[in-house]
């Protein structure tokens, strides 16, 4: 009985030093702002172009996943439309930020639907984690390039 309990607490020691794979977590404020691109047909004023260009707090209605590295979703973000700011702890590494939390494969059989599948599937911003840290993300809202441009 003796011998059994040596080899359970040896067993647990040896165990827990072999499987210590203790990831720092750290904690992460994250902002996020938007910005885009101008999607008329007529050329816009200077003053509409700036204001597409300044940064704002991001308005976004629908989930935000957030990937690590190897394109794991780790958490998401659902935005309320009324704060931009998001408190997280994620472990270090790079993070990828998207509208869909996992890369499906493309089997669109025209080329609009395949396009459509990149455009949803596409990367809005990319960011890094090293140490405890309040950062700005921006997320640039570009054209679907998937249609014509308006006249």
């Amino acid at each position: 009985m003796r011998s059994l309990i040596i080899a359970a607490v040896l067993f647990g020691v040896l165990s827990a030093e072999k499987c210590d794979t203790d990831v720092s977590v750290y904690s992460v404020k994250l902002r996020l702002t938007e910005t885009s691109t101008y999607c008329g047909g007529a050329a816009p004023p200077d003053d509409l172009i700036r204001e597409l260009r300044t940064p704002k707090p991001f308005r976004g209605n629908q989930p935000l996943y957030l990937l690590d590295s190897n394109e794991v979703c780790i958490d998401s973000i659902h935005p309320s439309g009324q704060d931009s700011t998001y408190q997280l702890n994620l472990p270090a590494g790079n993070w990828t930020i998207r509208y869909k939390q996992k890369i499906a494969e493309n089997h669109g059989k025209t080329e609009r639907e395949r396009c459509l599948h990149d455009w949803k599937h596409r990367k809005l911003a990319e960011f890094q984690i090293l140490q405890d840290t309040a950062i700005t993300v921006n997320i640039h809202k570009d054209c679907n390039p998937c249609y014509p441009p308006p006249p």
